[in-house]
Protein backbone atom coordinates (compact mmCIF):
# COMPACT_ATOMS: atom_id res chain seq x y z
CA UNK A 1 0.00 0.00 0.00
CA UNK A 2 2.72 2.39 0.97
CA UNK A 3 4.49 1.81 -2.20
CA UNK A 4 1.60 2.57 -4.44
CA UNK A 5 1.25 5.84 -2.53
CA UNK A 6 4.91 6.75 -3.09
CA UNK A 7 4.29 5.91 -7.13
CA UNK A 8 0.97 7.95 -7.13
CA UNK A 9 2.59 11.14 -5.37
CA UNK A 10 5.59 10.42 -7.90
CA UNK A 11 3.42 10.72 -10.70
CA UNK A 12 1.20 13.87 -9.68
CA UNK A 13 4.56 15.88 -9.10
CA UNK A 14 5.65 15.03 -12.81
CA UNK A 15 2.64 15.44 -14.24
CA UNK A 16 2.61 18.87 -12.78
CA UNK A 17 5.83 19.98 -12.81
CA UNK A 18 6.91 22.62 -15.36
CA UNK A 19 8.24 21.77 -19.05
CA UNK A 20 11.94 20.84 -18.96
CA UNK A 21 12.83 22.05 -21.99
CA UNK A 22 12.01 26.16 -20.34
CA UNK A 23 14.95 27.15 -18.49
CA UNK A 24 14.71 28.53 -14.75
CA UNK A 25 14.28 32.17 -14.50
CA UNK A 26 15.01 32.45 -10.59
CA UNK A 27 16.74 30.29 -8.70
CA UNK A 28 17.97 29.71 -5.14
CA UNK A 29 19.27 26.26 -3.40
CA UNK A 30 21.09 25.74 0.11
CA UNK A 31 22.98 23.04 1.39
CA UNK A 32 24.69 21.99 4.65
CA UNK A 33 27.87 21.40 3.99
CA UNK A 34 30.04 18.69 4.85
CA UNK A 35 27.95 16.89 7.14
CA UNK A 36 27.08 13.62 8.09
CA UNK A 37 24.60 11.86 5.62
CA UNK A 38 21.79 12.26 8.96
CA UNK A 39 22.56 15.69 9.18
CA UNK A 40 23.15 16.74 5.68
CA UNK A 41 20.40 18.97 4.43
CA UNK A 42 20.08 20.79 0.73
CA UNK A 43 17.00 22.70 -1.00
CA UNK A 44 16.81 24.37 -4.31
CA UNK A 45 13.86 26.19 -5.66
CA UNK A 46 13.69 26.85 -9.34
CA UNK A 47 11.09 29.80 -10.35
CA UNK A 48 9.56 29.29 -14.25
CA UNK A 49 7.58 31.26 -15.96
CA UNK A 50 4.86 28.65 -15.82
CA UNK A 51 5.96 27.01 -12.52
CA UNK A 52 7.86 26.69 -9.32
CA UNK A 53 9.45 23.36 -8.60
CA UNK A 54 10.61 22.86 -4.73
CA UNK A 55 13.30 20.26 -4.01
CA UNK A 56 14.42 19.29 -0.40
CA UNK A 57 16.40 16.91 0.76
CA UNK A 58 17.46 15.37 4.10
CA UNK A 59 20.33 12.59 4.47
CA UNK A 60 19.25 11.31 1.49
CA UNK A 61 16.03 11.19 1.39
CA UNK A 62 14.24 13.71 -1.08
CA UNK A 63 10.59 15.35 -1.45
CA UNK A 64 10.10 17.53 -4.47
CA UNK A 65 6.68 20.35 -4.67
CA UNK A 66 5.54 21.74 -7.81
CA UNK A 67 3.13 24.28 -8.25
CA UNK A 68 1.67 25.78 -11.50
CA UNK A 69 1.94 29.71 -11.36
CA UNK A 70 1.56 32.58 -14.27
CA UNK A 71 4.92 34.63 -14.03
CA UNK A 72 3.85 38.60 -15.22
CA UNK A 73 5.64 41.14 -16.18
CA UNK A 74 8.68 38.59 -18.05
CA UNK A 75 10.05 41.97 -19.88
CA UNK A 76 10.19 43.73 -16.91
CA UNK A 77 11.57 40.62 -14.76
CA UNK A 78 14.51 40.69 -17.67
CA UNK A 79 15.36 44.15 -17.69
CA UNK A 80 16.06 43.91 -14.11
CA UNK A 81 18.25 40.76 -14.08
CA UNK A 82 20.28 42.47 -17.10
CA UNK A 83 21.15 46.15 -15.34
CA UNK A 84 21.48 43.34 -11.85
CA UNK A 85 24.08 41.41 -14.11
CA UNK A 86 25.92 44.92 -14.97
CA UNK A 87 26.93 45.74 -10.97
CA UNK A 88 30.10 44.59 -9.50
CA UNK A 89 30.17 41.54 -7.88
CA UNK A 90 32.21 41.71 -4.45
CA UNK A 91 33.53 38.57 -2.96
CA UNK A 92 35.42 37.91 0.02
CA UNK A 93 37.22 34.79 1.53
CA UNK A 94 35.19 32.51 3.98
CA UNK A 95 35.41 29.03 5.71
CA UNK A 96 35.12 25.58 3.11
CA UNK A 97 32.63 22.73 3.74
CA UNK A 98 30.48 25.05 5.83
CA UNK A 99 26.73 25.64 5.00
CA UNK A 100 25.97 27.68 1.61
CA UNK A 101 23.14 29.40 0.33
CA UNK A 102 23.07 30.74 -3.74
CA UNK A 103 20.63 33.32 -5.11
CA UNK A 104 20.84 33.78 -8.76
CA UNK A 105 18.57 34.82 -12.20
CA UNK A 106 19.12 33.38 -15.76
CA UNK A 107 18.46 36.32 -18.67
CA UNK A 108 18.19 35.09 -22.17
CA UNK A 109 20.11 36.13 -24.26
CA UNK A 110 19.30 36.73 -28.48
CA UNK A 111 20.20 33.92 -29.38
CA UNK A 112 17.64 32.16 -27.42
CA UNK A 113 20.08 30.99 -24.97
CA UNK A 114 20.55 31.46 -20.84
CA UNK A 115 23.17 32.94 -19.03
CA UNK A 116 23.27 32.69 -15.25
CA UNK A 117 23.85 35.88 -13.27
CA UNK A 118 25.25 34.93 -9.67
CA UNK A 119 23.43 37.54 -7.42
CA UNK A 120 24.29 36.39 -4.13
CA UNK A 121 25.75 33.49 -2.08
CA UNK A 122 26.06 33.19 1.74
CA UNK A 123 28.15 30.53 3.63
CA UNK A 124 31.39 28.94 2.29
CA UNK A 125 31.06 31.27 -0.89
CA UNK A 126 30.46 34.68 -0.04
CA UNK A 127 29.35 37.45 -2.76
CA UNK A 128 27.54 40.06 -3.68
CA UNK A 129 26.28 42.40 -6.29
CA UNK A 130 25.88 45.88 -5.56
CA UNK A 131 23.11 47.46 -6.57
CA UNK A 132 19.38 47.53 -5.70
CA UNK A 133 17.85 45.24 -8.59
CA UNK A 134 20.24 43.01 -7.19
CA UNK A 135 18.76 43.21 -3.71
CA UNK A 136 15.46 43.57 -5.64
CA UNK A 137 15.71 40.10 -7.11
CA UNK A 138 17.09 38.66 -3.78
CA UNK A 139 13.91 39.90 -2.05
CA UNK A 140 11.63 38.59 -5.22
CA UNK A 141 13.33 35.13 -4.91
CA UNK A 142 13.06 34.78 -1.25
CA UNK A 143 9.54 35.38 -1.18
CA UNK A 144 8.85 32.85 -4.47
CA UNK A 145 10.98 30.25 -2.50
CA UNK A 146 9.67 30.43 1.18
Amino acid sequence: MKSLFLVTATLFIVSNAPANSEEPILYKGSHSGLAPRHLSVSENCKVFTTGVIKKREVGGISIAESTRTILGGFKELQELIALASKQELVSESAPTDGPTTTWAAAIKNSDGSYSLVQLKATGSLRHQRQGLEAVHLINLIDQVCK
